[in-house]
């Protein structure tokens, strides 16, 4: 049976940039011809006739949480985008579902980085938030070495 990676795009990023789809089409493609056609990619976003932040989140939950328990047998890991709403969201629905599938979190900005905490308020709160899921993620990923270094000396 194919497994899936399921990647959770709360902001639509993915869905929202031609070269983006290109690129997740990329990864898909190798991701599947490294594990022998055993492990392919599917990008969640969020239903779009909402005008409301709240209630698109809400709904994904939601659909997110029923994708899960539909789902869960063929599901290997969720990756979320960032690791405050996208991941509490992909927690809650994970808790919902009843489901304990692994979550790996993408850190694509410096959050370790003192530059970064200083450069708004809402970025300090962010940087003291970051800390409270990280009991429920199975991995990290950072975009270089030094943004891993830098959260690592704040933990």
């Amino acid at each position: 049976m194919i497994s899936q990676i399921i990647i959770i795009d709360l902001h639509s990023i993915v869905q929202n940039s031609a070269d983006s789809v290109r690129r997740h089409k990329k990864y898909s493609r190798a991701l599947s011809e490294i594990s022998n056609g055993n492990l392919s990619l599917k990008i969640l976003s969020p239903r779009t006739n909402f005008y409301s932040k709240p209630l698109v989140i809400l709904f994904f939950l939601l659909d997110l949480k029923n994708h899960l328990q539909t789902n869960s047998s063929k599901i290997s890991l969720l990756v979320c985008g960032d690791p405050w709403v996208t991941l509490w969201v992909t927690i809650l629905a994970s808790k919902l579902s009843k489901t304990k599938i692994p979550i790996q979190v993408q850190c694509h900005g410096d959050f370790g980085s003192t530059e970064w905490k200083s450069q708004k308020f809402l970025n300090t709160i962010k940087f003291n938030l970051i800390f409270l899921n990280f009991r429920q993620v199975l991995g990290l990923r950072f975009v270089d070495k030094k943004q891993f270094q830098n959260l690592r000396s704040k933990i």
